[in-house]
């Protein structure tokens, strides 16, 4: 049993192949280190345009025809009030003055002409 261990160590150890990967590239082993390299110690901007002044023309012409807007609608709304209040002022003085209205079941006279003898009484 010990010669069959020792047989299967060196069998182990001499059959030992290193499996590299040949599609993979070993060039990083003789590579030099990487070292960054400094172009220049500051940044150069690029031009840039602000659009803050025609911004600020279209917001103060949107702020302009929204007041408008608001103006006319809060007229439309006063005068819609007024109109309701002049309405309801003149059926409220309607009805405050007393008109007497004739009885529908009252039996009235009917007369036909002077002297006629089917008139009620």
């Amino acid at each position: 049993m010990e010669m069959r261990c020792k047989r299967m160590q060196c069998r182990k150890t001499s059959d030992f192949i290193p499996r590299i990967n040949p599609g993979s590239s070993m060039d990083y082993l003789n590579r030099q280190p990487f070292t960054p390299h400094v172009r220049s110690s500051y940044t150069h901007p690029k031009p840039f345009r602000l659009h803050t002044s025609a911004r600020a023309l279209s917001r103060q012409l949107y702020d302009e025809r929204k007041r408008i807007r608001m103006d006319l609608r809060m007229e439309q709304l006063a005068s819609d009030w007024y109109a309701r209040e002049r309405s309801e002022f003149f059926k409220l003085r309607k009805m405050t003055n007393f008109r007497a209205t004739p009885n529908p079941w009252k039996q009235t006279r009917v007369t036909t002409g002077v002297g006629s003898q089917g008139a009620y009484k």
